[in-house]
């Protein structure tokens, strides 16, 4: 293990004279380099900004990927088909919800929601077909899959105005 490390902890000795650094206790180079009064990136524990990470204009995870609440639809099925998961599932993305929005910049700067969120998408998938499992009536399902794909629409054109610059959400809000 710490043959793995020796060239991480060289390269800060080298670099700031001290062999263990927090690389976070630092401002950016950017705020030196342009004379800004940066707040130093750290962790607000005991204020999170739950709510602004989940439902934000600026940077919410259910404004910019509305069809994940479906996946909150799905929550009592998921812990009917699948017993094993539901209770980790559930507490891994409370967890991560948790960490982001304690994070300085719960917003993640200029981007596109809670773009953290991309690597958990499976889970939320679950989710939404235990959703759509429970529906029995077939113009249901075939309503809420059609209200889903304007919800994926949605989505898809926010995220072509967000990289063709057209507009520039994070000084939107």
């Amino acid at each position: 293990f710490f043959v793995a490390i020796i060239p991480q902890i060289l390269y800060w000795f080298k670099q700031t004279g001290h062999f263990i650094v927090n690389p976070y206790s630092f401002k950016s180079t950017e705020c030196y380099l342009n004379n800004l009064n940066c707040q130093i990136e750290n962790f607000n524990w005991l204020k999170p900004k739950s709510l602004s990470v989940l439902f934000s204009l600026k940077s919410g995870l259910f404004v910019y990927y509305p069809v994940l609440i479906f996946s909150l639809l799905g929550i009592k099925s998921t812990k009917k088909y699948f017993k094993t998961i539901f209770l980790p599932s559930i507490l891994f993305i409370l967890i991560v919800t948790y960490i982001l929005s304690s994070w300085y910049v719960w917003s993640l700067g200029v981007s596109f929601g809670e773009r953290i969120y991309v690597d958990y998408l499976s889970i939320f998938a679950i989710f939404i077909a235990s959703f759509l499992q429970d529906i029995k009536n077939k113009k249901t399902q075939f309503l809420l899959m059609a209200v889903m794909t304007v919800f994926a629409i949605i989505t898809i054109y926010l995220t072509y105005l967000h990289w063709s610059q057209i507009y520039n959400f994070d000084k939107m809000f």
